[in-house]
């Protein structure tokens, strides 16, 4: 019988606790492989360690295809170094302490972009007015803040209620467009947005305003407009 097989991550530069914590997790019972990091991988002896490890089974975790939003990030928070110079005292907020390194960012005490929406009290299943920033083929991508920190792409399918003007190239940049909040965690950094959603409501808020009940017996936006306004014509 194949034993199951797992993994552990090792979140640390020190090779003395990673030798620990590979004889502490020893058992006959598992098969076990160790995750390590960028930072143990680069550390002083790092390599050297990971080179004398025999019968073990490593998974290194390189993230080397996070590399390039990394070095965008890090070029995006040096470019207002230009300002400071040598003895210039600032403030920054510290982010990490781990075994013998301080990890801190002065951009950490900048404000959260995606605390828009609790500012404006904004929540799932609201109607936002954004302004289109791009035309793509894949859909549009809007604008929420006038400052344009806050950016996210509605697809194609989410333009429209109806398929048939569900094209991106009808849509111009720096138009109005009104999308529901249809998903919302800051926590995970995840925002998405429907024109189509948005235009369900509305048609949906009509109907129960000049339908009288239709929509259970299945008349059209068309119709109840037209008896809307053949009620107006009367009087």
């Amino acid at each position: 019988m194949t034993k199951p097989k797992i993994f552990i991550a090792c979140d640390t530069t020190n090779p003395k606790k990673l030798n620990d914590i590979i004889n502490f997790s020893q058992t006959d019972k598992l098969k076990i492989g160790y995750k390590i990091g960028l930072e143990f991988f680069l550390s002083p002896n790092g390599r050297v360690f990971l080179s004398k490890l025999k019968k073990k089974q490593i998974f290194l975790d390189l993230k080397l295809n996070d590399i390039p939003n990394t070095c965008a990030a890090a070029i995006h928070s040096l470019k207002d170094l230009k300002k400071y110079k040598k003895n210039d005292t600032i403030d920054v907020k510290i982010i990490e302490i781990k075994d013998d390194k301080i990890r801190f960012s002065k951009r950490a005490l900048d404000k959260d972009p995606l605390d828009w929406f609790k500012d404006n009290k904004k929540k799932v299943g609201d109607v936002i007015t954004t302004r289109i920033h791009e035309v793509l083929k894949s859909g549009v991508k809007v604008a929420i803040d006038k400052e344009k920190k806050l950016i996210f792409a509605i697809k194609k399918s989410d333009l429209a209620k109806d398929a048939s003007d569900a094209r991106p190239e009808v849509f111009s940049s720096g138009n109005a467009l009104d999308a529901k909040i249809t998903e919302l965690d800051l926590n995970a950094r995840r925002v998405k947005l429907s024109v189509k959603a948005a235009q369900i409501d509305e048609e949906k808020s009509l109907i129960a305003k000049f339908g009288e009940g239709a929509t259970k017996s299945g008349a059209t936006l068309k119709g109840i407009f037209e008896k809307a306004i053949g009620k107006k014509g009367k009087k």
